[in-house]
């Protein structure tokens, strides 16, 4: 595979998107090399709907992945269904969404290391680009038969057509796995207007709230 040349994005830019959502740098107190969370799960699993792929399998696959980006410094964090999975929300889901805070250019030398060190090569695809997301990059990969969005400084056009970019925000590890701030991503669903899944999170972080003892939202978040 060809390099790719990219710029680094400029991470000082503020942009005003109305969503109270923080930027959390990485906390080197987490534990980002514990057991791995498929030892703990059950090979019979739950089908996912993908062609007779296992949930086993798939988050098998996924650990892979993580601790290869783990093992290159980079950061990254689980969103999309398979945080909503995690957080026991939904039992099916397509495929993972990784968000990368890395250039192109070290997002693609990652599934070519996937290549040399495995015997099933990754299957990379670049779709045409949405005019919804402003992404520094996006591009899909089916590895052992488990589809990935690889996700580059995850960006959402707004309604005024300012751009909010996804803060890097852990929640915490489910075995080698970071997954995202529920928060971040019930205002991603917000602005891509999957309020379904908007409203899974909302009431997930009200229910957490609620135990901590903490006020809860009173109506959704500003999407403009």
């Amino acid at each position: 595979m060809d390099s790719i040349k990219f710029s680094q994005p400029n991470q000082n830019t503020c942009i005003e998107t109305g969503l109270q959502v923080t930027t959390s740098q990485k906390d080197s107190s987490l534990n980002t090399q514990p057991e791995l969370l498929s030892s703990k799960l059950e090979k019979n699993s739950v089908l996912s709907n993908s062609c007779e792929i296992t949930v086993f399998r798939k988050i098998q696959v996924l650990e892979l992945v993580c601790k290869k980006l783990q093992d290159k410094n980079i950061s990254f964090t689980l969103g999309g269904s398979g945080l909503l999975y995690f957080l026991g929300l939904i039992d099916q889901f397509n495929d993972w969404d990784l968000s990368l805070y890395c250039n192109e250019q070290d997002a693609f030398k990652i599934f070519q290391e996937l290549d040399k060190e495995n015997s099933d090569t990754p299957k990379i695809s670049i779709p045409e680009k949405d005019p919804l997301y402003t992404s520094q990059y996006f591009f899909k990969v089916q590895f052992q038969n488990v589809e990935f969005d690889i996700i580059g400084y995850f960006g959402i056009r707004t309604k005024t057509q300012s751009s909010f970019v996804v803060p890097f925000q852990i929640s915490e590890y489910r075995g080698c796995i970071p997954l995202a701030a529920p928060e971040v991503w019930m205002n991603c669903y917000a602005l891509m207007g999957r309020y379904f899944k908007y409203e899974l999170l909302k009431k997930y972080i009200e229910t957490e709230k609620k135990k901590r003892g903490e006020p809860t939202y009173s109506k959704c978040p500003r999407t403009n």
